[in-house]
């Protein structure tokens, strides 16, 4: 149960959302199961509980968005190819179907990729940006990719197919 708290000189509608995507990337992740209003400061309470509800909004819409991305990967497998750019030990627990790995340290031999497919790329989650460090890459010398928001993670959570 993962939760953070937005302190009281944060919590204007503004400084309440900042606050939370700063909370994410230095927790390293893409999802709070609460995020707390740490008490009651100058700022009017109804910005607060404004910024909470546009939190929820953008949410649910992340991950509907999310879905709707991962079943038309999942769709346009012959139009495609999948690049896993996560470590060859994290590849090894477990990836998405028909990919194949290309860790970091191996980007410059484009090993795999094709110019005539979609290179999909992906990592571990919402926040790691392995992904679209390769995307550039990639991309910069001629390959057509796109990045699999939200990673191996979301891949996960929407019970998707897994390969070991």
């Amino acid at each position: 149960f993962l939760v953070s708290k937005v302190l009281p000189h944060n919590a204007s509608r503004r400084g309440t959302l900042v606050a939370c995507e700063n909370s994410l990337a230095r927790l390293d992740t893409d999802r709070l199961d609460c995020y707390l209003l740490h008490w009651r400061g100058s700022h009017p309470l109804a910005d607060t509980i404004a910024a909470f509800e546009q939190l929820k909004r953008d949410v649910l819409e992340r991950k509907r968005r999310t879905v709707r991305h991962a079943q038309q990967v999942q769709a346009g497998l012959e139009r495609q190819q999948r690049r896993d750019v996560r470590a060859a030990e994290d590849y090894a627990e477990g990836h998405i179907p028909c990919a194949v790995n290309l860790p970091k340290d191996r980007w410059s031999t484009l090993e795999g990729l094709r110019k005539d497919k979609i290179n999909v790329v992906y990592c571990y989650s919402q926040v790691c940006h392995l992904a679209a460090a390769a995307a550039f890459e990639f991309a910069s010398r001629g390959y057509p990719v796109m990045e699999l928001e939200g990673g191996f993670r979301t891949w996960k959570e929407h019970e998707m197919d897994i390969e070991k």
